[in-house]
């Protein structure tokens, strides 16, 4: 698309007609949202999704109580928990695209892992006593870790693609995604292999707007089909709707803490004000 809107050769006669399309361009790429716009949707996604897990699951499980088993206002609880959880599905696929976009656009990506590193250790205990009512618990780990394992694996399939010629054919890049996968298994990352797919897929498919979308719909469909009716497969509409643009650049960090300082939050609710 870009060299058919800036190409070096026009039509006879057409320099207002190239510098109409360009313009036309501009504006296409001004539709849809920004890279901070989804920031905050998917912020706003998860936070709902953690709503529904720590404190209305919990409540549900072992907020007796509370909530008894045989309670009029059980089966609101049970739809509010359902329906938050679904809500949720949106946000990991939409920090998927923005990780693979960073991984592409950042000045240095030893320093972006490294800022996921740091906050994968920050994050760990507040995600431990928020899903697990532990302070260490090595079922699962968290979201953080993940896209540091997603962010590294990228990173070595792009220096593979760079350094020869066999590491730019499509084979060479599944067979790292496979390490990155196995390595998001073995480390109980939060999303596991389908994470590193996610990321995968956005990076692979960098100049394919229409492809991204679909890619993400179909894997928010399978990865969610079982548990929330495939609520993820929503997720594709904004990732087709994402204009590649970056959007207003607000606090670096504030995203970053915001995970474990909400994850804390609810944690504390929990506790102190429901006593589970």
């Amino acid at each position: 698309m870009r060299h058919t809107l800036y190409g070096k050769q026009g039509p006879r006669g057409g320099g207002q007609g190239l510098r109409g399309r360009r313009k036309q361009a501009e504006q296409g790429r001004d539709r849809g949202l920004s890279g901070s716009a989804l920031k905050y949707i998917a912020a706003f996604s998860m936070l709902l999704d953690h709503v529904g897990l720590v404190l209305l699951e919990y409540l549900l499980v072992y907020g007796g109580h509370i909530l008894a088993f045989d309670s009029p206002y059980r089966p609101m609880v049970v739809l509010w928990a359902r329906g938050l959880r679904m809500a949720g599905r949106l946000a990991f696929p939409i920090f998927c695209l923005l990780l693979a976009e960073g991984v592409v656009h950042t000045r240095s990506r030893g320093r972006y892992l490294l800022r996921l590193g740091v906050f994968a250790l920050i994050s760990e205990i507040p995600f431990d006593l928020a899903v697990y009512n532990q302070w260490v618990c090595w079922d699962g780990q968290n979201v953080m870790l993940e896209l540091a394992l997603g962010l590294m694996t990228l990173w070595a399939a792009e220096e593979a693609a760079r350094r020869s010629v066999w590491g730019r054919n499509p084979f060479a890049f599944g067979c790292i995604v496979l390490v990155g996968s196995l390595a998001a298994e073995a480390l109980r990352a939060d999303y596991g292999a389908v994470g590193i797919l996610y990321m995968a897929a956005f990076f692979w498919l960098r100049e394919n707007r229409a492809g991204r979308g679909a890619a993400a719909g179909l894997l928010g469909l399978l990865s969610t089909l079982e548990v929330n009716k495939g609520a993820g497969a929503l997720s594709g509409i904004f990732v087709y709707l994402y204009n590649g643009r970056r959007g207003r650049a607000g606090w670096r960090y504030g995203f970053y803490l915001f995970y474990p300082a909400h994850l804390l939050a609810l944690f504390l609710i929990r506790r102190l004000g429901m006593g589970i």
